[in-house]
């Protein structure tokens, strides 16, 4: 399944990667790969804010994890002047522990076979044991029968 994941600015006027439509921009991720946003330009100081989250999909098997992530991207000044540093901060809901990268888990139900398909030997060991126990009594028969005719004789 290919999932959709966005980049949106807090404010229109914020830098966004290119491919960006209407302040969003829009990642596809297949199956369980993992990917990252393109590189974003500052040309100014300043806070800038973004929400990332997961467009949930059209699968009816799935329940689409919904987390929305925060986030803040800091830009200032290098030490020396000789141009602009960005940090990234996210967070899970605009609340919590710095994370180090957004993730979606998506939980999907699994349906049991209703006919679940025939594997193994389906014979009872017990039928296999009275055989045994019965042949073994054929056998000391016959045993005792020869032994029988044998002190006749």
């Amino acid at each position: 399944e290919d999932f959709t994941v966005v980049l949106k600015a807090d404010d229109v006027a914020y830098p966004m990667p290119n491919g960006t439509v209407n302040g969003a921009y829009f990642m596809t991720i297949t199956g369980e790969d993992t990917d990252n946003f393109p590189m974003i330009t500052y040309e100014r100081v300043g806070i800038y804010t973004y929400t990332v989250y997961q467009v949930a999909g059209t699968n009816k098997k799935c329940t689409y994890d919904d987390t929305v992530y925060s986030l803040t991207v800091t830009v200032s000044n290098k030490t020396d002047y000789s141009g602009l540093e960005a940090t990234a901060v996210l967070y899970p809901d605009s609340e919590g522990d710095k994370l180090p990268g957004a993730e979606f888990e998506n939980k999907y139900k699994v349906e049991p076979l209703s006919d679940p398909p025939k594997t193994g030997d389906e014979s009872t060991p017990l039928l296999y044991a009275v055989l045994i126990v019965v042949s073994m009594g054929v056998i000391v028969g016959l045993l005792l029968t020869r032994k029988s005719k044998k002190i006749e004789e």
